[in-house]
């Protein structure tokens, strides 16, 4: 089974973390983030199970916050990911997810 591992990042970095299973690529935004996880999910990781979490750092180490169920289903992966970081995406971006994926 695959992870996708987000780490929400602490105000002192101010970079989100996003990882594919191997080593973490820093990027500016959560909407970068949401971008090349949905371009992932839809593209080469389609026939895999894959799970999302989402880790946030709390008490001096990086805790799991939000995980979703394994599936080869990419919807319902992009749909759950834009649930878990609703607080931190555009409304552009959460209306288009509503409208494609939901």
């Amino acid at each position: 089974m695959n992870r996708i591992t987000i780490k929400i990042p602490r105000i002192k970095e101010n970079k989100w973390s996003l990882s594919f299973g191997g080593s973490p690529r820093l990027r500016n935004s959560a909407t970068v983030v949401f971008n090349a996880i949905e371009r992932r999910l839809l593209g080469s990781w389609r026939d895999y199970k894959t799970c999302v979490r989402i880790k946030e750092w709390d008490n001096g180490r990086w805790e799991v916050v939000n995980e979703s169920l394994a599936s080869t289903d990419a919807n319902y992966l992009i749909y759950t990911m834009a649930c878990f970081l609703e607080d931190y995406l555009s409304e552009k971006v959460m209306n288009r997810v509503e409208r494609v994926y939901l």
